[in-house]
């Protein structure tokens, strides 16, 4: 299986959770899965998850902010919350193909203004 990208959807909330408290330590599994429960429901915001055969090993949380971000100067802007691959998955992005899903993974234009 080649790695595909996969929005965050209700099945797969707890690995997005799971992968981002690595990233979070600071954080507990259930903060983190309700934190993309919310993502999962919210206009401005998505999270894009890596996934091959051994599971999901990354993540890139996007959002669009209408407050203060460092260095913009225009609002809103797109931001980057938190991005995350783990090191073995990193190896395996590079070594094998990246293919975004457009049926579960394309980015939808019309869904962020």
């Amino acid at each position: 299986m080649d790695t595909i990208v996969v929005e965050i959807n209700k099945n797969n909330i707890q690995n997005a959770a799971e992968l981002s408290i690595e990233l979070w330590p600071h954080s507990s599994l259930a903060e983190m899965t309700a934190h993309y429960e919310g993502v999962l429901n919210a206009s401005l915001a998505t999270c894009f998850l890596l996934q091959n055969e051994s599971g999901y090993f990354g993540f890139i949380e996007l959002s669009v902010r209408n407050d203060y971000v460092e260095g913009a100067e225009e609002l809103p802007v797109a931001y980057i919350e938190g991005l995350f691959v783990n090191p073995m998955g990193e190896m395996r992005v590079a070594t094998g193909s990246l293919k975004c899903n457009p049926s579960n993974g394309a980015p939808d234009a019309t869904r962020v203004p």
